[in-house]
């Protein structure tokens, strides 16, 4: 790192699929080609790591895993160290972490005080700095029910920490679409931090479909089934392939199931053995999605944030 790097900072949580992994690693992605000599760190909690491509000057660090059994309710993944000492875990790692990093910009992610509020021990030690980080709040536009997220956010004391904390609200949406502020209670006091930015979405670049198809040997019409990050995705495939299999062999129809990186292993396995004796091939996760997208005459999808913004970009 050199000294005069501009040092950025994410934080996402990761407890439950890839969306908010994906959209801090299409902004990092971003801030790395408009400022070359930065240097930026994601905090993830992925299960997987870092699932998505890298630019050069961004680098990430893994927090222990955890999941989202409800609302506001998180569990260990994987560590047997039971709830208190992962919480201390991540804590002190993220605090450490930012503390020799000294961010000078840091953004986080969905949860303003993080699971557990397990970033207030940082955020007071930046805002104490002489010369404090800009600390933004990072919102996809639909959260929740809106009784729902606000009740969270009190009991959590979200609304003292983005008071407290924080200098602006990025929200990834259109006030168009969605008025995301009036709906979680930020359009009054918050009014003056809020920016709507539009839909993150990557701008890859993806091949055609005579192209793709061609690689693909795909010689009839594509459906592209796919899960996401595939924590949850196995019900919505298996009802496919059983659709699938009702059609039999001479449909006229191929189909390319991606399941995603964290599907559970056998139930991955599950949908090969239930995709012999049909044109179905299962997947697990591919890099260039877009062009699998692009090349599909029908896809079926779980409809989350990015992979909506994926589909309405072709």
């Amino acid at each position: 790192m050199q000294d005069n790097s501009t040092c950025i900072m994410t934080y996402s949580h990761d407890g439950f699929g890839l969306g908010h992994l994906r959209r801090n690693t299409t902004i990092a992605s971003h801030l790395a080609n408009e400022l070359p000599a930065s240097s930026i760190l994601m905090l993830i909690g992925c299960p997987t790591g870092a699932v998505f491509k890298l630019p050069p000057g961004v680098d990430f660090m893994k927090l222990p895993s955890v999941i989202k059994r409800d609302t506001g309710v998180w569990h260990p993944l994987r560590l047997r160290i039971g709830l208190d000492k992962t919480k201390a875990l991540r804590m002190g790692t993220i605090q450490e972490v930012a503390h020799i990093f000294q961010p000078q910009l840091l953004l986080v992610d969905h949860v303003p005080v993080g699971i557990w509020g397990e970033l207030l021990p940082m955020l007071e030690m930046l805002k104490r700095r002489d010369n404090p980080p800009v600390i933004v709040l990072g919102l996809r536009d639909i959260l929740d029910r809106p009784e729902v997220t606000r009740a969270l956010w009190e009991r959590e004391g979200s609304y003292e920490a983005i008071r407290k904390f924080y200098d602006e609200i990025f929200i990834y949406g259109c006030r168009e679409v969605f008025d995301t502020s009036s709906h979680y209670g930020l359009a009054k006091e918050f009014a003056p931090m809020v920016r709507y930015c539009g839909y993150v979405c990557a701008k890859e670049p993806y091949k055609s479909k005579e192209q793709m198809r061609k690689e693909l040997q795909v010689e009839q019409r594509l459906i592209v089934v796919t899960g996401g990050g595939g924590l949850d995705a196995y019900p919505m495939m298996q009802t496919c392939m059983k659709a699938l299999r009702i059609l039999g062999p001479h449909a006229g129809v191929e189909a390319i199931f991606i399941s995603g990186p964290l599907m559970d292993n056998q139930r991955r396995e599950r949908l090969r053995e239930q995709a012999k004796g049909l044109k179905v091939r299962v997947l697990t996760h591919v890099e260039d999605s877009l062009s699998y997208l692009n090349a599909a005459h029908l896809v079926v999808t779980m409809a989350g944030y990015n992979s909506l913004c994926q589909v309405l970009q072709l």
